[in-house]
């Protein structure tokens, strides 16, 4: 089966033809976000693109009308990442929500637009499943051999979850089992997603290889905090009701692709686990942060993201943060 490795969300052509002549103001909306990564992401793609513009952090417990609207309404303003907690509320400001925003029920990017006529308009997108997707065809090999009746596994049942989901199925995957302690939050999804034809979801309660009754995953995908998650024997600090692990998700004969989307710390316990079996690809939390970026910078600008000078600079620092969580904790 093949699949197409073009961002679909991000036509390379800028929203106006003198968007990148002045310099626009772009901005990451959330809270706690001091440290985010995205101002370092970004700005090293608009100088490695010679682009004028400039990106910052706006950190807010609450969204203020009057300043979003001072924000998005300035006539330099270029566009904002969304964080959370205000995906689904951010909508509110926006004339036009995509398809896959308003199935996922967030929104994480934030566009001018312009008609033919040369009105503005805003629009609201969802690049997070953009970011699951690109990671996992960047591990996707011939050798795995994908088929029309490929399986995906998603560990969690929260908003990463839902964009897990929507990657999956616009990578074809048809059956998707979800992992998670509350099937009440399974139960939520599947009936969100029920319009959504491409797949169907299948609660499961461990992942035991009785549970994989449509074969083993191909791809795997983890949306839960890494004490979430723990092998026996393995892992001491994990949280009381967290979810157990078994190698059989990493059972298929030709392998397959696992990304956990845990932050911190780097090699988390899903990730140790999916290490053990040599044909599965393993990617992190920060490969999908940089390519949901890469989304956002394509589709504001109109320009190709220089992807290997922003991963460069991101995982450098990213590196840095790793080592310094690791003396801080004792760890070795």
């Amino acid at each position: 089966m093949t699949v197409s490795t073009s961002n679909s969300a991000a036509q390379l052509n800028p929203p106006h033809p003198d968007f990148n002549t002045t310099q626009k103001q772009f901005w990451v909306i959330g809270y706690p976000i001091a440290k985010s990564k995205s101002p370092l992401i970004h700005s090293t793609g608009y100088k490695s693109a010679c682009l004028p513009h400039r990106y910052e952090i706006h950190e807010v417990k609450e969204l203020d009308e009057e300043d979003i609207q001072s924000k998005f309404g300035d006539e330099s303003f270029g566009g904002a990442s969304i964080t959370m907690p205000f995906k689904l509320p951010i909508m509110r400001y926006v004339q036009e929500i995509t398809p896959a925003a308003k199935l996922l029920g967030a929104a994480n990017t934030i566009s001018p637009k312009w008609t033919s006529e040369g009105a503005r308009y805003l629009e609201g997108h969802n690049t997070d499943w953009l970011g699951i997707r690109n990671v996992l065809l960047r591990g996707l090999k011939t050798s795995h051999k994908q088929a029309s009746d490929s399986t995906g596994l998603i560990v969690g049942a929260g908003g990463a979850a839902r964009a897990a989901v929507y990657a999956l199925g616009e990578l074809g995957i048809k059956h998707i089992y979800i992992f998670n302690r509350t099937r009440s939050r399974v139960n939520e999804i599947q009936a969100d997603f029920a319009g959504y034809d491409k797949v169907t979801i299948y609660a499961i309660t461990s992942l035991s290889e009785s549970e994989f009754t449509f074969g083993n995953p191909l791809f795997v995908v983890g949306t839960v905090p890494a004490k979430g998650t723990f092998v026996p024997g393995q892992d001491a600090s994990h949280e009381a009701d967290a979810l157990l692990l078994d190698g059989a998700a990493f059972s298929r004969i030709d392998g397959g692709v696992m990304l956990d989307m845990a932050y911190l710390p780097k090699r988390t316990p899903l990730i140790r686990l999916a290490e053990t079996y040599t044909k599965f690809e393993t990617y992190y939390g920060i490969d999908v942060l940089i390519q949901q970026a890469a989304a956002q910078f394509s589709m504001w600008t109109g320009v190709e993201a220089p992807l290997a000078e922003m991963e460069k600079a991101t995982l450098a620092k990213y590196e840095v943060e790793q080592a310094e969580a690791s003396i801080s904790s004792g760890v070795a």
